[in-house]
């Protein structure tokens, strides 16, 4: 499916007014801001992948829904976002309150600190009908 294609299934799924791929982006961080974890993954494709696994919706859903838990206020701002082709790149800041537990991949619980993190990053994702794949590049300070 096109980005065109991409952006007509989003009009139709949410009755958004969506005209490019920056606008479907820029829908589905406010999704993650508002702590909608099934409206966000469902904006990538069923086979979607960031670059470091985890692979596919739910494993995408499960790992954005351990920072949620951790991190309940968590916010991303976008600073700078560049569209070309079936590409979206963007420069954003990341902040949050570590209020809950965090969980890692592997079970291991570690516990919440109270302590506020605020972290820039970098985004590049490309489209396949929805957002296929996905690399993060962020700066831990």
């Amino acid at each position: 499916m096109s980005p065109a294609g991409w952006l007509a299934r989003r009009k139709e799924r949410r009755g958004l007014v969506i005209g490019s791929i920056r606008d479907a982006y820029e829908q589905a961080i406010k999704l993650y801001n508002a702590g909608d974890l099934d409206g966000f993954a469902n904006s990538y494709t069923e086979d979607a992948a960031l670059m470091a696994p985890p692979r596919g919706l739910a494993a995408i859903r499960e790992q954005w829904g351990r920072g949620q838990a951790a991190f309940p206020d968590r916010t991303v701002t976008e600073d700078v976002i560049i569209e070309q082709d079936d590409a979206i790149s963007t420069e954003f800041t990341w902040a949050g309150t570590n209020t809950g537990p965090l969980v890692l991949p592997d079970g291991t619980e570690l516990p919440s600190t109270g302590k506020r993190v605020e972290t820039k990053g970098m985004e590049l994702m490309r489209v396949r009908g929805c957002p296929n794949s996905c690399s993060t590049f962020v700066t831990l300070q």
